[in-house]
């Protein structure tokens, strides 16, 4: 994971995948008034 990016304490999974909060304080793209997630896609590993 890039660093000052994500804050993985605020994260959940959904039918989508593993929602990883980009709300780190240092993430240039954070939005204090919104919170915002990157979607991780889950696959199965043979």
């Amino acid at each position: 994971m890039p660093k000052n990016t994500y804050h993985p304490g605020n994260s959940f999974v959904s039918k989508e995948g593993l929602n990883i909060s980009i709300n780190h304080p240092d993430n240039p793209k954070n939005e204090e008034d919104l919170m915002s997630f990157e979607v991780f896609k889950l696959e199965e590993v043979e």
